[in-house]
C-alpha cells in the first residue's frame, strides 16, 4: 500500500467521521504492510542476492542460494519481503510489460508444516494456481515436474521459501527430501533460491548429507539481536530507529523524540527488529485510538505508557520510565 498523504491535525479534524475512519486505517495498514525500513541487512541481502543471481544465469547447474537465518523477530520474512519487491521493481524496469507476457519473477511460499518435499512442491503448484487443487493421486515425481514447469513457465528468477526451519529430512516413502528437491530446483532451472527460517543451521534437516549439499550452495547471512556493545552496533540501531521516526503516518508529526531514545528503545526491544517495530505500530496505534486528542504529538507521558503496556503483555525488558525518556530528549536537544 503506498503511503497516507501526510496531514496537520486541523485538516485530519476537519474530516468527517466516514473519511477520517477510512484515513486512520489506511495509514494503520500501511504501518503493517507497507513501511519498509532499509538496515544494514537489508543492503547485505540486496548485494548477495544480486550477484548471486548473476552468477546462476552463468551456471550450468548447481546453483547457488542464499540463506536468512536467526532467531524469532529478528525481521528475517521482512528482509526476504524486501528482496522480492527488489527483484519484482528490476524487472518491471526492465520488462514493463512483464505481467502480460506471464512472468512471475518471485515466488514465495511457506515450508509446509509436515516438512515433506511432496508437500513443498504442492505449495510452488499452488501458488501459481491457488484454486487448482493438487490431485493427491499424483506421485512426488509428478508434482515437481510440475512446479518445475511452471517455475520455467513463468520465467521466475527468485524463490523464496519461508518457515523453512520446518522442513524435515525423508530417506524413504512418496513424499521425497525437500533438500533433494530444493537441490533439483537448482539444477534444473535458473531459480535462486532463497531459504529463510529460524536457526537454520542448527536445523536437523541441514545436518544431513543431503541438506548439507544445499547449505553448502548457499551464501548465509544471520540474523541477530542488536547490542550497544560496540560502536558500529550502537550507530546501526540509532539509524534504524531514526528511519522508523521519519516515516510515521501521524498528523503533524516532527521527527526527534524517538530517536532521541534509541538507547531506550534498545531496552525495551531487546535490540530486536521484530520487537522495535510492534513498539512502533502499538505507539501509532494508541495515538490514533484516542478519540478526545487534539494532537498526535509523541510525547514523553505517551511513549511511556506504551513500552509499560508492551512490558507487561509480552514479557520485555522493564520498562522505561518517563522520567528517562524526558532525560534522553533534553541531552539530544
Amino acid at each position: 500500500p503506498a503511503r497516507p498523504e501526510a496531514l496537520s491535525f486541523s485538516e485530519y479534524a476537519a474530516m468527517d467521521d466516514e473519511t477520517r475512519e477510512a484515513f486512520d486505517e489506511a495509514r494503520l495498514f500501511w504501518l503493517t504492510s507497507g513501511m519498509r525500513v532499509n538496515t544494514f541487512t537489508q543492503r547485505q541481502a540486496d548485494s548477495d542476492l544480486a550477484r548471486i543471481m548473476r552468477e546462476n544465469r552463468l551456471a550450468y547447474s548447481g546453483r547457488g542460494g542464499l540463506i536468512l537465518s536467526g532467531p524469532p523477530l529478528h525481521g528475517k520474512t521482512e528482509v526476504a519481503l524486501n528482496l522480492a519487491r527488489r527483484v519484482e521493481k528490476r524487472r518491471a524496469n526492465a520488462v514493463p510489460e512483464y505481467r502480460s507476457l506471464g512472468e512471475v519473477p518471485v515466488v514465495l511460499v511457506d515450508a509446509p508444516s509436515n516438512g515433506s518435499g511432496k508437500a513443498l512442491m504442492s505449495a510452488i503448484c499452488r501458488f501459481f494456481h491457488p484454486d487448482i487443487p493438487v490431485p493427491s493421486s499424483w506421485a512426488t515425481p509428478r508434482i515437481f515436474d510440475a512446479a518445475i514447469d511452471q517455475l520455467r513457465h513463468a520465467r521466475t528468477q527468485v524463490l523464496i521459501i519461508d518457515e523453512a526451519h520446518l522442513l524435515a529430512s525423508r530417506s524413504s516413502g512418496d513424499h521425497g527430501d525437500p533438500t533433494d528437491m530444493i537441490k533439483e530446483i537448482q539444477n534444473q532451472s535458473p531459480v535462486t533460491v532463497v531459504l529463510v527460517g529460524v536457526n537454520l543451521l542448527d536445523a536437523a534437516v541441514f545436518g544431513t548429507p543431503r541438506g548439507k549439499q544445499v547449505i553448502d550452495r548457499c551464501d548465509r547471512i544471520e540474523l541477530a539481536a542488536t547490542t550497544a556493545s560496540t560502536a558500529n552496533a550502537g550507530a546501526e540501531w540509532k539509524a534504524l530507529v531514526t528511519a522508523f521516526d521519519r516515516a510515521l503516518p501521524l498528523c503533524d508529526h516532527v521527527p526527534g523524540v524517538l530517536t532521541a531514545n534509541s538507547t531506550n528503545l534498545l531496552q525495551a526491544s531487546e535490540g530486536c527488529l521484530g520487537n522495535l517495530a510492534k513498539l512502533v505500530r502499538r505507539l501509532v496505534a494508541a495515538i490514533v485510538d484516542e478519540s478526545d486528542r487534539t494532537d498526535e504529538h509523541i510525547t514523553p507521558e505517551r511513549l511511556a505508557d506504551v513500552l509499560k503496556q508492551a512490558a507487561q503483555s509480552t514479557g520485555l525488558d522493564t520498562p522505561v520510565p518517563v522520567r528517562a525518556i524526558r532525560k534522553a530528549i533534553k541531552e539530544a536537544a
